[in-house]
């Protein structure tokens, strides 16, 4: 019977060859699967129902974010939309640390109102988009004008779409990677039911503006904060 001879070396580096874009493919699949984007998170969203439950959303991942609160509080001189008794959350406690390490993070929100689902966020720390942002000038004797200033502050924010009964009504707003921390007490953040005396933690998302509404000359770079979480203090 005839011996094999020893394999040839063009057959060994093509079985490596083989093996090694086998493992680059299945590695490019898996990542692109996982992988956060700005239109699977819109694909996400679309597909909720109008009338989405408390049970389902927690199901894919969302978290309370507490009751929405008819009115505004103020942080400074900026006002913006504030939520009530929200639970301490690890989800959100992570984002913050997440985002504020610069580390890719995503969380996924929602609000009530007489226990019914009023709204969805979804917020993406992206450590990778580019952080250019313009601030409008403040007023001068009530004459606000039209220029800005520019910021360069490299990579990296926080990105928002914001979902209503079946409607995207934000889409891609963006915030600094930098969560604002406020501690004042119970009363003042809403936090009715609790005694007077203890503190609560306000987490306030710093809006940063895209600068291209420079080029539209419009109002698009206005700031507007958003609450991100109120809790009790710890």
């Amino acid at each position: 019977m005839r011996e094999r001879g020893p394999m040839p070396m063009w057959w060994r580096l093509l079985a490596a060859f083989l093996v090694f874009a086998v493992f680059v493919t299945g590695a490019f699949i898996w990542q692109s699967a996982s992988s956060i984007t700005a239109q699977k998170i819109e694909n996400e969203l679309f597909a909720l129902d109008p009338s989405v439950s408390v049970a389902e959303l927690e199901s894919k991942g969302y978290v309370n974010n507490g009751d929405v609160v008819e009115g505004w509080r103020t942080v400074g001189v900026r006002d913006f939309p504030w939520y009530v008794d929200g639970e301490p959350n690890s989800a959100i406690e992570k984002f913050v640390a997440d985002a504020r390490s610069g580390r890719e993070s995503v969380v996924r929100l929602y609000t009530q109102s007489n226990q019914r689902v009023t709204a969805v966020r979804v917020l993406w720390y992206d450590p990778y988009v580019d952080a250019t942002w313009a601030e409008r000038t403040p007023q001068i004797d009530g004459d606000e004008g039209r220029g800005a200033t520019i910021h360069y502050d490299g990579k990296g924010q926080i990105r928002e779409w914001w979902w209503e009964r079946g409607a995207l009504i934000t889409t891609d707003k963006r915030f600094s990677r930098g969560i604002e921390q406020t501690e004042s007490d119970a009363v003042a953040c809403g936090l009715y039911a609790a005694d007077a005396n203890t503190s609560c933690t306000t987490l306030v998302l710093r809006h940063q503006p895209s600068a291209e509404g420079l080029v539209r000359n419009d109002d698009s770079i206005r700031q507007y904060d958003e609450v991100l979480y109120v809790r009790p203090s710890e």
